[in-house]
This record gives structure tokens, C-alpha cells and sequence, in this order.
């Protein structure tokens, strides 16, 4: 009796069933990588270099006269991103013509050596009357001050009050220095309050 054996496979044919198999595992790998979700990255949180307590810092012209004010509860500077943040910050513009306007924010942040200020949540804007305009109050959520050229903006929803005027618009440039002007985004809504009859 003669037992059946079973030829053995060319090296070949060994070498290219490997190859199949290996690209099917590797198909499979690249679907599965496609079809899981890419897990969220943990944000590091950074510790500032610095921390100051009760900021108060004032900038002045080349005469001498004060420039700009900037006060805070709290400081943060970081060094190596060249940007400072704040909490609950108040500041002080004073433009070289027309009276001073004052801004408050519950956070603000400072980069460009201080160039610009980018302040956020329930920002104020304000200016005092003077002899021939009424009082001016902004309110927007975050505001950017560039101060070297008298210059404000912000993207989000504003209002404007002044005097028993007011105005809403999407959006607002605003140049603070004398004469102040200001452009609107959106759709605004305006409200002018008629002039007040002399008296007899």
C-alpha cells in the first residue's frame, strides 16, 4: 500500500500568500484607524512666569503727560509667548486732543509689546462730556484697543449710548482721537432723540 503525499508548495507560492496576507492586515489597520475617533488632545496648561497682585502701570508722551493707564487685580506674564493677561482690568486712554476715554473688562489680555489690548467679557467703553459733545458709554463682549493710533474694534454686538441717543449694530471701528469717528457692521439700529425746544 502506497501512501498519498501531499506536494509541497513552491517557495514562491509561499512568498506571495505572506505578501496577500500582510496587505490585508495592513487594510485592515488603516480602516480601523480611519473608522475610531481621534481622541481630543489634553490642552497643557501653562504656569506664567510671573504673577502680580493689584497691577497699576502708567504710560506717558514724549512731554511727560500721561498716555495710557492700566490697572488689575491680577497680572499674569508669560515670557517666552511675549503676552500678559489680566483680571478685572481697567484702562485709561488718553488721546493728545479731547478728554480721556476709560475701559473695563472682566478679563484682557496684552501682546505685540503691549501694541495691542484685547479685552473680553462685559466691556465698557467710555468717554466724559465735554463742552460741545454729550457723554459717550460702549458696551460690547470683547473689544481690541490698538492705542498708538487711537484706534478700537470689535466684531461682536455693540451699543452705543450718547446723551438719549443710541445705536446697536454687529460690529464697530472706532478712531477715539479728535475729531472721534466710528464705522458700524450689520445691520444697525438708531435712535435720535429729537432736540429739546428752546425755552421761552
Amino acid at each position: 500500500m502506497t501512501a498519498k503525499t501531499t506536494p509541497a508548495w513552491p517557495q514562491r507560492q509561499w512568498i506571495l500568500t505572506l505578501l496577500f496576507a500582510l496587505g490585508a492586515l495592513g487594510a485592515w489597520w488603516q480602516l480601523r484607524l480611519i473608522e475610531a475617533p481621534n481622541a481630543p488632545e489634553t490642552p497643557r496648561h501653562q504656569e506664567p512666569d510671573a504673577v502680580v497682585l493689584n497691577f497699576s502701570a502708567l504710560e506717558t508722551h514724549a512731554d511727560g503727560t500721561p498716555s495710557r493707564r492700566l490697572s488689575a487685580t491680577e497680572l499674569r506674564q508669560y515670557f517666552a509667548a511675549e503676552r500678559s493677561e489680566f483680571e478685572q482690568p481697567r484702562l485709561e486712554l488718553y488721546p493728545e486732543d479731547g478728554p480721556p476715554w476709560r475701559a473695563r473688562a472682566r478679563q484682557g489680555r496684552a501682546i505685540e509689546e503691549g501694541a495691542r489690548v484685547d479685552l473680553e467679557g462685559a466691556v465698557e467703553l467710555e468717554r466724559e462730556a465735554s463742552a460741545s459733545t454729550p457723554a459717550t458709554h460702549i458696551q460690547t463682549e470683547r473689544l481690541t484697543i490698538r492705542h498708538a493710533e487711537s484706534y478700537a474694534e470689535t466684531d461682536a454686538a455693540v451699543r452705543i449710548a450718547s446723551g438719549a441717543d443710541w445705536l446697536q449694530a454687529s460690529g464697530m471701528q472706532l478712531w477715539y482721537g479728535e475729531p472721534a469717528r466710528a464705522t458700524f457692521q450689520g445691520r444697525a439700529q438708531l435712535l435720535l432723540s429729537a432736540p429739546s425746544e428752546p425755552t421761552p
